[in-house]
């Protein structure tokens, strides 16, 4: 596809938008990669990835009338592309864990009550079930005490809806504020004879699916109790640090399930100098995508959706690990969803997703290679590109003096 530059930019509605792939300035020309395809933008600190690629990919989509959601760290990219898209008649919506009191609400649980409620109970825990998975890891050395956690967590939840739908509270009273205060309920004891004699064990217990996850838990002698209990917290502290981030929670006011018919755009919007909130991005982005992926197979019959979604993932390596992503990042073509990855390196996405990785890059089909300093990162990109009498066409050397100023990048 093809856009002229300037303020206002100009589309041809046949054309798709997507990752700038090259400019021609005495045309006033950007050629944006329109198909379907993958992008993995590798570009260490400072390698000018948001000026050179993302901030531009975010203009054009919104000239070619494309839905987003983008991470930014920073808050620069919507700094810079807010007003042009709102120009653009764009339903903007911003979750800001950096100044939750300007942005949008989110609350977590709101989707898997909603089908919990609705009689898909199945539906529900997938979605509580990935929560749990990203909201607590799970450490390799001991993992009793996570899997343990994630136990609890997915019974508590279960719990919640089942409390708010017996005294006819419904969402009102579902939220991650409500839910610790339930932890703090069931659990004032940590001797197991003293919880199963309160209502609240009594009520649990009739139900199944929630006596399933916490009876394992309630058995435990005092001091097991104790240490899950404490690993549970630590894991969940991040919503109850600030008051701020419990209210953004506690209420959604973004239309999620709009934003494949509806051109809309959602910054994500964290603090890059800590990684404390980085888990709920995670979930955000795992939660948008399921309740796509339902909505294609429900809404579409599997079709493509109206409008494309693009997920711009900013410091994507810097984020916990979204578990199934590399299926995830397969399945997501055929229904009109698309991905742009940026990593600072290759190391840092071999460290999240282990022997994943490679089945993540290989699903970019274009690789978009600013800077780095990883030698065998470097070796691999000069090897790609291919040789010409024994000799690489483009030689480590070459690679680690593409000029930034002048928008050099060398793209597969």
């Amino acid at each position: 596809g093809q856009v002229t530059g300037g303020k206002n930019c100009r589309w041809s509605p046949k054309n798709k938008g997507g990752v700038p792939m090259d400019y021609d300035p005495k045309a006033n020309l950007a050629y944006a990669d329109g198909s379907d395809a993958h992008t993995l933008l590798i570009g260490a600190t400072g390698s000018k990835k948001s000026r050179l690629v993302v901030m531009p990919t975010v203009r054009i989509l919104g000239a070619a009338g494309e839905s987003m959601v983008i991470c930014d760290p920073k808050a620069e990219i919507y700094q810079r592309t807010s007003g042009y898209l709102k120009q653009l008649g764009y339903d903007l919506h911003v979750v800001n864990l950096r100044d939750p009191s300007k942005g949008d609400g989110w609350n977590i649980l709101e989707i898997p009550f909603k089908l919990y409620y609705s009689g898909e109970i199945d539906k529900a825990c997938e979605y509580i079930n990935d929560q749990a998975a990203a909201l607590i890891p799970i450490n390799s050395k001991d993992p009793y005490w996570d899997y343990s956690s994630r136990d609890l967590y997915v019974g508590l939840v279960l719990l919640l809806f089942e409390l708010s739908i017996k005294f006819g509270q419904g969402l009102r009273s579902v939220n991650m504020q409500n839910l610790l205060r339930l932890k703090t309920d069931l659990f004032t004891s940590t001797v197991s004879r003293e919880i199963k004699k309160t209502n609240l064990w009594a009520f649990a217990d009739k139900h199944e699916l929630i006596r399933t996850k916490l009876h394992g838990i309630v058995i435990c002698p005092s001091d097991t109790m104790g240490c899950i209990l404490s690993v549970f917290d630590q894991y969940l502290s991040c919503f109850s640090l600030q008051p701020q981030i419990i209210n953004l929670l506690n209420e959604t006011t973004l239309k999620l399930d709009r934003i494949g018919y509806e051109k809309t755009a959602i910054f994500l919007i964290m603090p890059d100098e800590k990684s404390t909130y980085h888990k709920l991005i995670t979930v955000f982005i795992k939660q948008v995508y399921e309740l796509l992926i339902d909505q294609a197979y429900t809404d579409r019959q599997d079709n493509g959706f109206p409008i494309r979604v693009n997920f711009l993932l900013d410091e994507f390596s810097s984020l916990p690990t979204i578990s199934d992503f590399p299926q995830m990042i397969a399945a997501s073509r055929s229904r009109n969803i698309r991905f742009t990855l940026v990593i600072q390196s290759k190391h840092q996405i071999q460290q999240r997703y282990e022997e994943e990785a490679e089945t993540i890059q290989s699903n970019c089909a274009n690789w978009m290679f600013l800077n780095s300093r990883e030698v065998p990162l470097l070796q691999e990109i000069s090897t790609l590109a291919g040789e010409k009498g024994n000799k690489p066409l483009i030689p480590v050397s070459r690679l680690q003096h593409l000029d930034k100023e002048k928008g050099e990048c060398l793209i597969f």
